[in-house]
């Protein structure tokens, strides 16, 4: 294992990760400050899903709304008609987590959902959000220190993977995005393990194949991250990678279970366009960003380097790009198979998302969809980040992608992540 220059004993790698705690503590309180400041409200996209929950604690139904019956909530513009009650368009399988904790609270307190709504999205938010991710960071570091010298090097990464992040500024607020890409990072970092350690043990490979499959059933599109995992866990032990299978098709398969049970159909809402086109549905006729259909070409613009661009918002991701095409390029290029096997799934999002929408997320800060993969790319850029540091000019340039990345992510964290951002007021939105 490679250590830090001047930590060739044990006081000063005991002293390097007391820095790293009390940084991961450091950001955990700022995630705990603004989950307790902002939430106070409640947006369309995530209190669709806090309805589903609310309704399984407090009624023991799916179902949203129905003649005679509806929550307390104002009702989500996310939502699907059948037999004429209104059910949350999300992927079940988050939402049934949530309210399988959310049932424990209840059990052991006997508070209502709905009048102490705050307890317990403050609670729903830590233990699938902040802590997930901050455990993330911690597993990171591990990842950094097996591949890097340089002091610059692990801290930039942190940061970079922190308050730089959308992933991060995401992680206060109940989503899907924020979740997959903590599970899709987090199986990527042990599967390297397994390959370049000591082979792994079987609960590895269950671990993996699990959270590739719940990763899958909460963010459909990223189906091909999912497949590359586990095909880097084929090509490196066969026979161990087949016990992952039945890991990976069991949050999968439970999804459908839940499908079938509210609709009577296996098939995920979002293949069924007829369930969204009901009286009084939002998606009937569209309004501001969702109404809009820019050229393709437009779309693609704005995406990426736009007033929503994936490298507009987050600069620093542009590090990981020239890492990947680096490494995919040179014959021994740095984690070459792992790459070749994540990306393209990643370009599959991109494609799916291109010609199946004009929809930038909603009124949201950056392109949330591509949110799954941008810790996964952030960590691409490992050697570039090492070697910008090597001069002052390449730090320069570095820290100002960094920084650059920041704002936005603050103020997902202390506004509402599905709300018009900053930039937007710059474009004109």
């Amino acid at each position: 294992m490679m250590i830090l220059p001047g930590m060739g004993n044990a006081s000063s790698e005991k002293r390097l990760w007391r820095q790293v705690r009390w940084y991961l503590v450091g950001l955990g309180l700022l995630l705990l400050v603004a989950t307790f400041l902002k939430m106070t409200r409640l947006t369309t996209n995530p209190r669709s899903r806090v309805i589903t929950v609310q309704r399984l604690v407090d009624d023991q139904t799916w179902s949203h709304a129905f003649p005679g019956d509806t929550t307390p909530f104002e009702l989500s513009i996310d939502a699907v008609q059948i037999d004429g009650r209104l059910y949350s368009s999300k992927p079940p399988n988050y939402p049934a987590i949530m309210a399988g904790e959310a049932m424990a609270v209840h059990s052991l307190t006997g508070m209502p959902f709905y009048e102490k709504r705050l307890d317990y999205l403050r609670v729903l938010v830590i233990l699938n959000q902040i802590l997930p991710y901050l455990l993330l960071l911690g597993l990171v570091f591990s990842f950094l220190r097996h591949h890097t010298h340089d002091p610059w090097t692990v801290w930039f990464m942190l940061l970079a993977l922190g308050p730089a992040m959308l992933a991060f500024g995401y992680a206060a607020t109940i989503n899907n995005h924020t979740v997959s890409a903590t599970l899709y990072t987090i199986g990527f970092i042990l599967v390297h393990r397994i390959r370049h350690g000591d082979g792994g043990r079987i609960w590895h490979y269950a671990l993996i194949g699990l959270m590739a499959g719940l990763a899958f059933s909460i963010e459909l599109p990223s189906g091909g991250l999912a497949l590359g995992l586990l095909a880097l866990l084929f090509l490196h032990a066969p026979r161990k990678a087949a016990l992952s299978l039945p890991f990976f098709l069991l949050p999968i398969f439970t999804s459908l279970l839940f499908y079938q049970y509210i609709s009577g159909d296996w098939r995920p809402f979002q293949l069924r366009s007829d369930l969204f086109k009901f009286e009084g549905s939002y998606w009937n006729e569209l309004e501001g960003i969702d109404a809009e259909k820019p050229s393709k070409g437009a779309y693609i613009f704005h995406m990426l380097v736009g007033f929503r661009g994936l490298f507009s918002m987050t600069p620093v991701l542009v590090l990981g790009v020239i890492g990947l095409v680096r490494s995919l390029a040179r014959p021994n290029g740095w984690l070459k198979r792992e790459w070749q096997m994540m990306v393209p799934g990643i370009l599959a999002l991109m494609v799916f998302v291109v010609f199946n929408t004009w929809n930038y997320g909603g009124d949201c800060i950056g392109m949330r969809w591509f949110i799954c993969f941008s810790p996964l790319l952030m960590l691409a850029g490992i050697p570039v980040v090492e070697q910008l540091g090597k001069s002052g000019r390449g730090r320069l340039l570095a820290m100002a992608l960094l920084l650059w990345s920041i704002p936005w992510n603050l103020q997902a964290l202390f506004e509402e992540a599905f709300v018009l951002g900053w930039f937007d007021t710059l474009w004109g939105r």
